[in-house]
């Protein structure tokens, strides 16, 4: 632009009224534009090669062929310099809408700071929440930063209208200059193209026909400006290649002497404004668009960044909300665990303590049946010992012959098993006791850790300020819920306050007590178990001990029966041996009358026939024999009847040996039944004694009723009754013995006897009748 055109300018602006003063402002304007075009042409000058001066044509004179070429050039650097405004006005657009969504996220980021900021002031500053928000409010912080820079270069994208005058203003000038060489001067100053290109399309031809084969710079140059359109292409390309064709087509038509023009080549600065204009506004755009770009590369960053921060914390808190509920509900829940377990426990000790008791009572009963089992044991072994010790009962029977023979197997074996079962017994009240000491230790260390929870549970109901019973859960979640759900910040206050550390680590320790207590509760059902087992073996060595003792008084009542039927027996016999021994006494007593008798008959006969009392030897022979046979007999009855009066003494004095103190009634009652037997009252009373049921009744009798089993407390009474009974036994066949002597002697009394009155009686005949061969008889029977 000449000097003299900016002058034009300034009096055009003077004479349309304006203020002198925007009048002086556009004169500075055109003269700083002049100032740079001088520049601008210079160093343009200084890289050109192209020497050139086109021949003087003016304008209004150029022919069709040069104005068409004009046109076609102006026009196509009008259509570039308004690409690249429009493009730079797009760019200010979409940066205007970026800022206002730069500062929509910063508000977005403030209020998420804000929220953030508020939990955190809720929160216990070590807790791991508290370390999410802070690393949230520095990621908050970062966006709310970056989209105050971007709001700031977003801005400054924006506010480019201004600029984008002044960097076309040169472009627009070289053209409205120029076209108007040809349309005439406007005194309009408006530099745009809305208002630049209806004066380049009235740039006349007056032969169309001649503007045939001009080369269609405007269109070359539009298309590739259109390629602007392209937000993938590089603008710093773009521009190399737009100035390149701006400098082809310039150079192209003015170096040509058929199209070139004086308005263009007198004035090269022309082209070097338009250039200048597109290198200025796409410098702008560059960084203008590398700002929008900036901003479109980390808004979605941005945005994900808030919107991750709201998630998060929203999530977190919801987290903290839900955990809360959680934590609160395993609060309730461990209270009302912990309730039952205290419970638990509580029966735990009760049982405990009745099975402490019932231990103590069984290690009792069995040191006393202990002792139990050793008399009774002691007694039965004694019996057992006593019965089989027994000489075969004098020869009366075998011991398999009494009807319960087998109970001494039975009552030894039946003791054996009383001893195992109270060992038994003594084994399981001793692991009883074992395990109810380790039961009572065990108890109460899970009293003392429920005390510790019951600290630790009352301490996190302090921390949550929910005003609960300790001792029961009741209403817990109700109460919690009703506290949750007041508000936001009351529930972080409470999950701040909330030490949930300490939560679990209470419930860590819950589980174990209750695992604990099943333990224990197992430890206790053992016990009784034992404690069971222990009673019953109580009971049952009680039975055995019972059955054992049973058994062996019934082989001792056996023994006993049998015994005193045999003394029975005895005393039978011995009154069939009195009652005989009376008859051989009458016999012998007859015997010895008869030989007294019939040897004075034979006195008597001798003297009357002989005159002499003297018998012959053969006669007084055969009385001497009878005599002496008497004598014996009357001396074999004394000893049988010494006899029969030692087995009076001996059963009239019925006295039993070895009676010992506590079983005095049992040889009372034998020794009285003895004497019974014995008895030689009138009426036979030992008849009554010997019957059956006499027999069973002393036995009944001695057994009692007391079921401490007398006849087990000292089995000497059998003993002593069958030394007794072999006594008896013995003398009875000593005096049967001597009874069949008597009767030996007082059949050879009677024998003797008889042969003494023969012989009286054939001495009597002879004498009556003396033939020589009786006196001869007579003479030698005197010799014998």
């Amino acid at each position: 632009m000449h000097l003299t055109d900016i002058l034009a300018h300034f009096l055009i602006y003077c004479s349309e009224g304006k203020r002198l003063k925007r009048a002086m402002v556009m004169l500075v304007i055109r003269l700083c534009l002049l100032l740079l075009s001088f520049r601008v042409s210079f160093a343009s000058s200084t890289k050109s090669s192209v020497k050139f001066t086109c021949a003087g044509t003016k304008a209004k004179e150029a022919d069709d062929l040069r104005k068409c070429v004009a046109k076609d050039l102006l026009l196509g650097w009008l259509l570039v310099i308004n690409k690249t405004s429009v493009r730079l006005d797009e760019v200010r657009k979409n940066a205007t809408v970026m800022a206002e969504g730069a500062k929509k996220l910063r508000k977005e980021g403030s209020a998420a700071l804000a929220n953030a900021t508020e939990v955190l002031s809720e929160l216990n500053k070590n807790s791991e929440e508290a370390l999410k928000v802070r690393k949230i409010i520095n990621d908050i912080n970062d966006t709310i930063a970056w989209a105050n820079e971007m709001e700031r270069n977003l801005s400054e994208a924006s506010n480019v209208t201004q600029e984008v005058e002044r960097l076309t203003a040169d472009g627009y000038g070289a053209v409205s200059i120029t076209v108007g060489n040809f349309v005439g001067h406007s005194q309009s100053t408006v530099l745009k193209y809305d208002v630049l290109r209806p004066k380049v399309d009235k740039m006349e031809v007056e032969n169309a026909s001649g503007c045939v084969g001009v080369r269609n710079f405007s269109g070359t140059l539009f298309e590739y400006a259109e390629k602007l359109n392209d937000f993938k292409m590089n603008l710093t390309a773009w521009k190399a290649g737009m100035l390149e064709k701006i400098r082809i087509a310039y150079n192209t038509t003015q170096n040509n002497t058929t199209t070139c023009l004086a308005v263009f080549t007198n004035s090269p600065d022309k082209v070097e404004q338009v250039m200048s204009a597109v290198r200025s506004a796409l410098d702008r755009l560059v960084v203008s668009v590398k700002k929008v770009d900036a901003f479109l590369l980390q808004r979605e960053k941005a945005q994900k960044n808030i919107t991750t921060a709201n998630g998060s914390m929203k999530a977190m808190t919801t987290s903290m909300f839900d955990s809360l509920k959680q934590n609160g509900a395993a609060l309730c829940d461990m209270l009302r665990r912990h309730e039952v377990l205290r419970e638990k426990v509580q029966k735990m000790k009760e049982k405990s303590a009745n099975a402490s008791r019932n231990v103590g009572e069984s290690m009792k009963k069995a040191g006393i049946l202990r002792e139990s089992v050793t008399a009774t044991g002691a007694r039965v072994q004694t019996a057992v010992d006593n019965i089989k010790a027994l000489p075969q009962f004098a020869g009366f029977f075998s011991l398999n012959e009494l009807p319960n023979s087998g109970n001494v197997t039975l009552a030894m074996e039946g003791m054996k098993k009383a001893g195992d079962a109270l060992e038994h017994a003594v084994q399981r009240s001793g692991n009883a006791n074992f395990s109810i000491s380790k039961v009572d230790v065990d108890l109460a260390n899970e009293d003392k850790e429920l005390e510790e929870i019951n600290n630790n549970l009352k301490k996190r109901l302090e921390e949550i300020d929910i005003g609960i019973d300790i001792t029961t859960s009741d209403g817990c979640n109700s109460k919690l819920f009703n506290k949750v759900d007041t508000s936001t910040q009351e529930f972080l206050r409470l999950a701040a306050k909330l030490n949930v550390s300490e939560l679990r680590k209470a419930n860590k320790t819950l589980r174990e007590l209750e695992a604990r207590a099943e333990e224990i509760n197992k430890n206790v059902s053992s016990v009784s178990k034992d404690l069971e087992v222990a009673v019953q073996n109580l009971k049952n060595v009680n039975e055995l001990m019972r059955n054992s003792s049973v058994a062996a008084e019934y082989v001792v009542a056996d023994v006993l029966s049998h015994l005193m039927s045999e003394l029975c027996a005895t005393a039978a016999e011995l009154r069939v041996t009195r009652k005989n021994l009376t008859l051989l006494s009458a016999n012998a007593t007859s015997i010895k009358k008869s030989v007294s008798e019939e040897e004075a008959q034979a006195i008597a006969a001798s003297k009357n026939a002989s005159g002499s009392p003297d018998t012959s030897p053969y006669v007084e022979e055969g009385f001497t024999v009878a005599v002496r046979m008497t004598a014996l007999l009357e001396k074999e009855l004394q000893r049988t009847n010494a006899r029969l009066e030692m087995m009076t003494a001996s059963r009239a004095a019925a006295k039993l040996k070895e009676v010992h103190a506590g079983n005095t009634n049992a040889f009372d009652a034998v020794s009285d039944a003895v004497v019974g037997i014995f008895a030689d009252t009138p009426g036979k009373p030992h008849e009554n004694v010997c019957t059956r049921n006499a027999t069973s009744e002393l036995v009944k009798r001695l057994k009692g009723k007391s079921g401490d089993f007398p006849l087990l407390r000292d089995t000497s009474v059998i003993t002593e009754l069958n030394r007794f009974a072999t006594k008896m036994s013995d003398e009875l066949k000593g005096t049967t013995k001597r009874m069949n002597k008597v009767a030996v002697r007082a059949a050879e009394a009677n024998e003797a006897l008889a042969e003494a009155v023969r012989r009286a009686r054939e001495d009597a005949a002879g004498r009556r009748c003396l033939p020589l061969h009786q006196q001869l008889f007579s003479a030698l029977s005197g010799w014998w």
